[in-house]
C-alpha cells in the first residue's frame, strides 16, 4: 500500500477532485494507492465526500481515507493558527505533520497540494530510496528547487532575512513534499519545525516552507523540476542565458525539459487555471475540469494571442532542446537569434493556418460529397492530378524526399539524416531516377489519402472490389483473434484495417488530429464508415487497452517518431536511430496476443493486395526493445525495396538523441547481438 495525502477545507474541495483524478488516472504502479485527506476546523459536507468517494470509486487500484488533523494537531495551535492579515490558512501547516498523522504509512509518503495537475505517474517519487545519502543521515524529504539566491525578490527576501545562509545557493518548493516517513518520525521533525517558527514568526514569510528550508537544506533530496512544474517560467525559460548554473533554482536543461514534458504542474500564485487566465498549460486542467463534472471558466478576449505567444515559448524551448548541449552551451550560441526565428516561424505557420482553413474545409467537403460517388479509375485520375500539384509547389516536401531517399540508398550527404539538417537550405537536385520515386511517392500519398474519401461510403464492397488478402495473411488473421496487425505508411494503409474487418476482425485504429478539431472529427467518422473503431492519437492507451480485452485487433503503424517521454523508444531505422512507438509490443505482451506485420502491395489496374510479412508470437514480445526494434526492421525491408511506395516526405530523422539514448540503444543492440 502506498500513500499520498492532501489538505483542504471543504471549500478548496473542487478542485481537490481534478487533483485526485489525474492522479489516479495516470497511476500506473504495481502496488495500491491509498489517497489520505486531512480535514478538520468543520471538515468536508457529506455531498462533497461522496463526490470525491464516486471519483477514486473508478480506478480498482485505490482508496480513500479522510483523517482528522484538528484533534492530533491541538498541541501546536499557537503555531497553525493563521496570523492576522496573512494569506495562509490552518492547512498550510498540515504537510508538516504528515508523517504523525498517518502512522500506518511505510516508505515513501507524498503530500501534494491541491493546485496541481498530474500529467504522468508518480511511482518513481514511491521509488526514490532516501536512506542513502552523500553524508551519514539519511535524506528526510525530496523537493524541487523554486529560485536561487540570485533570482527574483523572493529570492532576495529569503537570504536578506536570515532564513537561509549565504552560503547556500538554492530554494526548495514544499508543493510536492516526498517524506521518508520513517526518519521523519524518528527525528520528530515536526517538532522542530513548529519551534523554530515560534522563534522566527517575524521573518517566515512563507511559515513553514521557509522552515523546512532552514533547518533541513542538507537532508534534502533535490527532485527534477518536472515534478513540481510552474508553467508561467516557459516565457522566461525562452529568452534567458544558458550560460548560467541555475534558473529558479535548476539547471537550465532541466527546466527546459520540465517544460516540453512535465510530470506534475503546480499552479501556485493568483491566476489559477480554474479562473479566466492565459496559462500555458490551463486547457490541460480545463479538460481534467470536465471529466470530473465541472464547468471551466469561460476564455478571455486576448486568449487566441496569449496561446500564440506561448506557443512560439515552448517552440523556442522545443528548439533549444534538440541542439546538443556542447552548441548551445557554447558561449557563441544565437539564443537571440533562435527566438526571433522561432517566433517568426510560428507567426507564418499560425498565418498560413488561418489564411488555408477555409479551403481545407471546402476541400475535404468537396472530397466526401464527391469522391464517394465517381468510379475508382476517376478517383485516381483526380488524385494523381492532386499529386502533381503538391510535387510543383511543395518545395519543403521535395527536399525532405530527397533527403529520405538519400538515407535510404546509404548516399547522405553531410548532416541529412540527422537533427542538424536544415531542410529549408538543402538543394533540390535529383538524379532522373530519384525524381521519379519522389513523385511516385507523391501519388501514392495522394491515392492513399483519395481512398479514405471513395470509402466514406459504400466502404465493404468498394473494399471488396479493390483490394485482396494473400493467403498468408488470411491464414494468419484466421488462427490469431485479436491480434496487434502492424504496418507502416506504404502502398494504401487504410486498407489494412479494412480487409482485416472484412475478415472478421473488429478492429481499433489510432489517427492523429488533421487540422482544427471539427476537421479532425468529421475525417474520423468517414474512416469509421466500414464498422472499424478510429480513436485520437491523445489519450489513446484506455481506449486501446479495453478493445484489446474485449477481444478487438489493433491497426498500428510504427514509422512515425514518438518521443521516448510519450511511449517511444530508441531503435534504428535505415542505419539512423529513431524513437518510435513501442505500443504494438506493449499491447501484445499486455493482451498475449501476437503481432501481425503485414502490407499493401499496389497491383496493376488500381488494386491493392495485403501481404504478410512477419508474425511475432506474444511470449517473444515481452521484449519490448527487440521487438519494437524487429517489427521496424521489417517495414524498414519493404520501404528499401518499394521507396516509391512509401511516405517519403516524413521528418522521419528530426529528433537528437542525447548521450544516455546512444548509451541506451547500444546497450540493446549488443544485448541482441549476444543472444
Amino acid at each position: 500500500m502506498r500513500d499520498v495525502a492532501f489538505s483542504c477545507d471543504d471549500r478548496g474541495t473542487p478542485f481537490l477532485k481534478v487533483a485526485v483524478w489525474s492522479l489516479l488516472d495516470r497511476y500506473g504502479g504495481d502496488e495500491p494507492l491509498r489517497v489520505n485527506v486531512f480535514e478538520g476546523w468543520g471538515g468536508h459536507s457529506a455531498a462533497h465526500k461522496a463526490e470525491l468517494a464516486a471519483i477514486v470509486a473508478r480506478f480498482p487500484c485505490a482508496s480513500l481515507r479522510y483523517v482528522d488533523a484538528e484533534g492530533p494537531l491541538a498541541p501546536y495551535a499557537d503555531v497553525i493558527a493563521p496570523r492576522e492579515g496573512s494569506r495562509w490558512n490552518v492547512f498550510t501547516w498540515t504537510p508538516v505533520f504528515t508523517p504523525m498523522l498517518i502512522p500506518d504509512a511505510k516508505g515513501n509518503v507524498i503530500h501534494f497540494d491541491i493546485d496541481m495537475l498530474f500529467n504522468a505517474d508518480v511511482s518513481p517519487l514511491f521509488e526514490l530510496d532516501l536512506s542513502t545519502s552523500d553524508s551519514r543521515r539519511p535524506d528526510l524529504i525530496a523537493c524541487a528547487y523554486e529560485y536561487d539566491k540570485y533570482g527574483d525578490n523572493a529570492g532576495r527576501i529569503v537570504w536578506e532575512n536570515g532564513i537561509l545562509p549565504q552560503e547556500t545557493e538554492r530554494y526548495f518548493n514544499t508543493g510536492v513534499l516526498v517524506f521518508n516517513a520513517d526518519a521523519c518520525r524518528a527525528e520528530r521533525t515536526w517538532d522542530r519545525i513548529a519551534e523554530w517558527y515560534r522563534a522566527n514568526r517575524a521573518v517566515a514569510d512563507r511559515i513553514e516552507q521557509d522552515a523546512w528550508n532552514a533547518l533541513y537544506k542538507d537532508r534534502v533530496r533535490p527532485l527534477h523540476v518536472k515534478w513540481n512544474f510552474h508553467d508561467r517560467n516557459i516565457k522566461g525559460y525562452a529568452s534567458w542565458p544558458l550560460s548560467v548554473k541555475y534558473w529558479l533554482g535548476n539547471p537550465p536543461r532541466e527546466c527546459l525539459e520540465a517544460s516540453v514534458n512535465p510530470c506534475i504542474l503546480h499552479f501556485w500564485g493568483p491566476k489559477k487555471p480554474w479562473k479566466p487566465s492565459h496559462r500555458p498549460y490551463r486547457r490541460l486542467y480545463h479538460e481534467a475540469m470536465k471529466a470530473v463534472g465541472l464547468k471551466p471558466p469561460r476564455e478571455q478576449l486576448l486568449a487566441p494571442y496569449y496561446d500564440f505567444v506561448n506557443a512560439c515559448n515552448l517552440s523556442t524551448v522545443r528548439e533549444t532542446l534538440s541542439c546538443p548541449p556542447e552548441l548551445y552551451q557554447a558561449t557563441n550560441f544565437d539564443r537571440k537569434g533562435l527566438v526571433r526565428r522561432m517566433v517568426r516561424t510560428r507567426a507564418m505557420h499560425a498565418i498560413r493556418r488561418v489564411l488555408f482553413c477555409p479551403f481545407e474545409w471546402i476541400a475535404i467537403g468537396l472530397g466526401l460529397a464527391i469522391l464517394p460517388a465517381v468510379s475508382h479509375r476517376v478517383l485516381f485520375a483526380v488524385c494523381d492530378f492532386a499529386s502533381s500539384v503538391m510535387y510543383a509547389f511543395d518545395r519543403r516536401g521535395k527536399r525532405r524526399s530527397l533527403e529520405n531517399l538519400h538515407v535510404l540508398f546509404n548516399c547522405s550527404r553531410g548532416d541529412e539524416g540527422t537533427f542538424r539538417f536544415d531542410v529549408d537550405k538543402a538543394p533540390y537536385d535529383p538524379t532522373p531516377r530519384e525524381k521519379k520515386l519522389i513523385r511516385g511517392a507523391y501519388r501514392n500519398m495522394a491515392r492513399a489519402v483519395g481512398h479514405a474519401f471513395w470509402t466514406s461510403r459504400g466502404a465493404a464492397s468498394k473494399v471488396r472490389q479493390v483490394g485482396e488478402a494473400s493467403e498468408a495473411i488470411k491464414k494468419a488473421l484466421r488462427e490469431n483473434n485479436p491480434a496487434v496487425t502492424v504496418s507502416g505508411h506504404i502502398g494504401c494503409w487504410e486498407i489494412l484495417s479494412q480487409l482485416a474487418f472484412l475478415e472478421g476482425h473488429r478492429m481499433v485504429s489510432v489517427a492523429k488530429d488533421i487540422g482544427t478539431p471539427g476537421m479532425t472529427r468529421l475525417l474520423m467518422k468517414a474512416r469509421r464508415s466500414i464498422g472499424q473503431e478510429i480513436v485520437p492519437a491523445v489519450g489513446a492507451f484506455k481506449p486501446l487497452m479495453a478493445a484489446m480485452r474485449s477481444g478487438k485487433s489493433l491497426g498500428l503503424l510504427v514509422d512515425q517518431k514518438v518521443s521516448p517521454d510519450d511511449g517511444g523508444v530508441w531503435i534504428r531505422f535505415c542505419g539512423r536511430p529513431v524513437p518510435v512507438s513501442a505500443a504494438p509490443a506493449f499491447f501484445a505482451a499486455k493482451a498475449k496476443a501476437p503481432i501481425l506485420v503485414a502490407w499493401s502491395r499496389p497491383l496493376p489496374g488500381g488494386r491493392y493486395r495485403c501481404e504478410f510479412i512477419d508474425m511475432i508470437p506474444p511470449e517473444d514480445a515481452r521484449d519490448v526493445w527487440a521487438t519494437t526494434q524487429r517489427c521496424a526492421a521489417d517495414i524498414e525491408r519493404i520501404v528499401r525495396r518499394h521507396p516509391a511506395r512509401w511516405l517519403l516526405d516524413y521528418n522521419m530523422y528530426g529528433t537528437h538523441p542525447f548521450a544516455k539514448d546512444l548509451a541506451a540503444l547500444a546497450a540493446h543492440e549488443e544485448k541482441a547481438r549476444k543472444r
